[in-house]
């Protein structure tokens, strides 16, 4: 957290010994799209269901399209993208110290696109031969974006180029999974009297403090005296690190052998918060509360803490863009007028 106010000071106050020099405030509103672009290589991640129904069986794994039927039918592909593809709208307030020079902070909402998957398999001992799994997520959330403006400034040209580099910090949002599952034929020692299933998951991650960098090359052309349009192509370089996962939503429904449906389970089924919250740490102990790994058990005879949050290995997510934004640039200028005396 010091490092990251540090970097943030360090690129808004860049000019502070240069106030005598200052020339205008500037005030761009602006919205865009992004691209997974030349970054497409990050893998996307998912939940998959574990060896029995309860939320904490399910792991964390690489989303992937699957499948896997028979021996003679098999397809494995890995999901991979960006989830800072999506369209943005951003505000920024800047202060150029001369024509060449100046600082901005950005704040931009990104409205993230769905990425998805489907599994098709047989592979599943809880969930049974011919199991469908579908999978979408997506994230929103707000980044600060503290930069260094350099403008391409001549005198009486009305378009100029300008670069900006700077930094992306995410201050508030989540990723968000969506699970729906269909089982025709699920297993019989956890599904005694269904004939089917069908399971909705909606799961909410939470991010923790993460710092990725920014660029953007674009011109500016000059509509009125302190009015500019402009239009950018921009990137972004940022992997979010996971702090919290919350279950939002758990429900099995079954369907009997006369076609009837009940709710076999509902999140009100697990009602303690290992069940429904994970934190993730960087390390695993023989000391975390996880029953995989902690070996002392307590008067319960469980080797967990069920009223504490579930431990698990921080998962990143990839942020990585490139994007184009159009927008408007106000312009109030602060440079001082000399005065003339008259004779």
């Amino acid at each position: 957290m010091k490092k990251l106010f540090t970097l943030s000071s360090l690129i808004l106050g860049i000019g502070l010994i240069q106030m005598s020099y200052s020339q205008s405030v500037n005030f761009k509103v602006y919205g865009g799209y992004s691209w997974p672009g030349f970054f497409k290589t990050s893998g996307i991640k998912g939940f998959q269901p574990g060896s029995n129904p309860e939320p904490t069986a399910a792991s964390i794994v690489d989303m992937m399209n699957i499948v896997d039927t028979g021996a003679t039918n098999k397809s494995y592909q890995a999901i991979r993208g960006s989830y800072g593809k999506g369209g943005n709208i951003g505000i920024s307030v800047g202060y150029m110290f001369n024509k060449w020079i100046g600082v901005e902070m950005n704040m931009v909402y990104l409205f993230g696109s769905s990425i998805q998957s489907t599994q098709v398999s047989n592979a599943s001992a809880l969930l049974g031969p011919g199991a469908i799994t579908r999978t979408k997520t997506s994230a929103n959330g707000l980044s600060l974006l503290p930069a260094i403006n350099l403008v391409a400034a001549v005198d009486n040209w009305k378009v100029l180029p300008y670069a900006r580099l700077g930094i992306s910090v995410p201050v508030y949002g989540s990723i968000k999974h969506v699970i729906d599952i269909e089982a025709p034929k699920p297993n019989a020692a956890f599904f005694a009297t269904a004939k089917s299933i069908k399971s909705h998951v909606e799961v909410k991650t939470d991010a923790t403090i993460s710092l990725g960098f920014i660029g953007a090359i674009g011109a500016t052309y000059q509509v009125h005296k302190n009015i500019r349009i402009f239009a950018e192509v921009n990137a972004q370089v940022l992997d979010v690190r996971a702090k919290k996962t919350t279950v939002e939503a758990y429900s099995i429904t079954q369907t009997d052998v006369n076609g009837v449906e009940s709710d076999y389970l509902t999140l009100d089924n697990f009602p303690n918060t290992y069940s429904r919250e994970v934190v993730f740490v960087d390390e695993l102990t023989d000391k975390s509360n996880n029953a995989n790994y902690n070996t002392t058990y307590n008067s319960s005879g469980y080797n967990y803490d069920k009223d504490k949050p579930k431990d698990e290995l921080r998962p990143t997510a990839p942020f990585h863009n490139i994007g184009l934004s159009v927008g408007l640039n106000f312009m109030i200028s602060t440079a001082k007028k000399s005065k003339t005396t008259a004779n």
